[in-house]
């Protein structure tokens, strides 16, 4: 009998090993080392805009930002004001058929990350992450999110910002996302980064 539990003992921790192993390759180690990333210009200094009209945004009453990402529904606009220190940045949700806002944040830096997948908005202010629902501006619940995004990063004296999010997350209501992947548009350092 001893042999027998040993043996069941034996197969269980092994088990136990080989999942341990796969979920950190599965969701840490390989959605790192897929990532997408781009370097940033050297002209990108954060001290002047280089954000393009072509994409300006009038929101009434606020007055205008860069569109940094839109579904049929709903558009992120960023508005940064590069002539006053210290650098903040305004980001809105807004519901593009009547201009409400749906959710407004600021930041302390002009470095904001933006993709929608499907109705939920994935916003960045550099590393710190925020989920919406693109639709309402509401929070989503979640009782756990795994991510791979890094935001503004240096290697070798050059600076990146990732261009994509991968995701797997435990929503509160018991949903399971798996490796979402989702494109990011961003505003760093007074330009507009895009794939």
């Amino acid at each position: 009998m001893k042999k027998y539990t040993k043996l069941f003992i034996s197969c269980f921790t092994l088990v136990i090993f080989a999942l341990l192993v796969f979920f950190i390759s599965s969701y840490i180690v390989n959605p790192l080392l897929s990532s997408s990333s781009v370097a940033i210009p050297d002209s990108c200094t954060g001290t002047i805009s280089q954000l393009p009209s072509s994409f300006d945004y009038n929101i009434p009453g606020e007055g205008t930002g860069t569109l940094l990402t839109s579904n049929a529904t709903s558009a992120v606009i960023v508005m940064v004001d590069y002539e006053k220190l210290p650098l903040t940045s305004k980001v809105f949700l807004i519901r593009k058929n009547n201009n409400k806002i749906l959710q407004t944040f600021t930041f302390n830096n002009d470095i904001v990350n933006a993709g929608i997948y499907g109705d939920t908005l994935y916003l960045f202010n550099d590393k710190i992450g925020y989920i919406l629902d693109a639709n309402t501006g509401e929070y989503v619940q979640h009782i756990f999110t795994i991510d791979n995004y890094r935001g503004l990063y240096i290697i070798n004296n050059v600076k990146y910002l990732q261009t994509d999010l991968e995701i797997s997350s435990l929503k509160s209501d018991g949903s399971i996302v798996s490796h979402r992947r989702v494109d990011m548009k961003s505003i760093a350092l007074g330009c507009l980064i895009l794939k």
